[in-house]
Order: structure tokens, then sequence, then C-alpha cells
């Protein structure tokens, strides 16, 4: 991994990532069916149907020569206590996540440009939920996850031998995965 690369997403603590080819980046009509189908989120301002289309994301990927594939440990205990604890993770994570973009543009590259491992919601951190990209009061901090973008994450993660961690059954924790983007 080119070494400026590794000194500035070091600094992060992430549980783990890897340098692929942009290109390498699966996007499947599939995915987004699915995101359209399926998930409660659809509708919001970084989710179908307020997203490029497939084929501009497949573009778009293309624009790219480099993509970090950042792994993250998400802790889902669900018992009322922690819910709210949980999102407020979830949420600075992504707000980690900007900061790591921002560094990237400070050290030459403009456009550099993240996703997040969830959707955009920073509800809890800054009292803000959006409906459309229109009504988003944050738009400059707005990021889409990279499942609305139709990126099929497990075929990716195969495609580029990241290893697909599977947790012990019953465990409180699972991984998500960001990609940044790097040109």
């Amino acid at each position: 991994m080119n070494q400026l690369f590794h000194d500035i997403i070091k600094k992060f603590n992430f549980d783990g990532y890897k340098l692929i080819p942009a290109n390498k980046i699966v996007v499947s009509q599939r995915v987004r069916i699915k995101c359209s189908f399926g998930c409660e989120n659809y509708g919001s301002g970084s989710c179908p149907p307020n997203v490029p289309t497939i084929a501009e994301c497949r573009e778009f990927f293309n624009e790219y020569s480099n993509a970090i594939i950042i792994r993250i440990l998400i802790n889902i205990n669900q018992n009322s206590d922690n819910i709210n604890k949980n999102r407020n993770d979830v949420d600075l994570t992504n707000v980690k996540l900007l900061e790591l973009e921002k560094e990237f543009f400070k050290a030459g590259y403009p456009f550099a440009f993240v996703f997040y491992h969830s959707n955009c919601s920073k509800k809890n951190i800054i009292e803000h939920k959006c409906d459309s990209r229109i009504n988003c009061s944050h738009k400059s901090d707005c990021r889409p996850c990279p499942t609305s973008f139709g990126v099929d994450m497990y075929s990716t993660l195969k495609k580029n031998n990241i290893d697909i961690v599977a947790l012990e059954p019953n465990s409180e924790y699972y991984y998500k995965y960001s990609i940044l983007l790097i040109d």
C-alpha cells in the first residue's frame, strides 16, 4: 500500500483495510433492487431514488484508480439500554469516515470520496434527519452507503481476496464495510 495512504488511514484505528483497484468494485442491479425493496431507509436523502442510476454508479467508480475497503466492527447488542448508544456509535463511525475523507483531500486527493458503512443519518449527533437531498440540512456531510450505489460488497470482498470474517454465533458484533475512493 502506498505509504501515505497507510499513514493517513492508520490514524483512525479501523478494524482493517485494504487498497484495491477501483475497477474491482462490483456494481450490481440486484443490489439496488434489494436496497429499493426491503430496506427501511428507501427514500431517505442518500438512498434510492435519490442517488444516480446503476449505469451512472458504474461510470462513477470507473473514474477512480484506487479504493480502500475499510472493515468496521459493529456492536449489535439490542437491549433497550444500548439501542441509543449503538446508533450513536454508528453515527460517530460515519463522522470518523468523513474525517478520513477530509484527510485525503488535504493530502492532495481533491476527489477523495467516502461511502458510509450505513445509511447517512446523524440524527443522534447533530439533530439531523433528512427525507431527501433537497431537504438535507447538512448536504456537505451527506454520503451514501455502498449498497445505495449498487455495490455488491460480498462479491467485491471475494474478488479482491479480502477475508469475509464470520463471527461466532450469538456474537454481539458483526462487520460492515465502507469504501474510500481515491484518485
